[in-house]
């Protein structure tokens, strides 16, 4: 069972694209987002980050930029949604 006070991996939308935060564990720990189209596997974006806050608002900075400013996301945290 994950620990409730560590961040867990999130996935969240913004029009047609979709945005997941994840943490790499294995020799080095790392938080690094994916941006999608949604409907594509083409990765438009991926970027790895110190932490999980920085891993949040860089993606949705990438995600408000590919929507023009526009738009509300759609989070989903702790699980992967496609």
């Amino acid at each position: 069972m994950p620990d409730s006070g560590q961040p867990q991996p999130s996935s969240y939308q913004l029009g047609n694209y979709t945005a997941h935060v994840l943490h790499h564990t294995s020799v080095e720990s790392f938080w690094y987002y994916i941006i999608e189209r949604m409907g594509s596997n083409a990765v438009i974006d991926l970027v790895k980050c110190a932490s999980y806050e920085q891993a949040m608002v860089l993606s949705q900075q990438v995600l408000e930029r590919l929507m023009g400013g526009e738009g509300q996301a759609a989070y989903n945290r702790g699980s992967w949604r496609s």
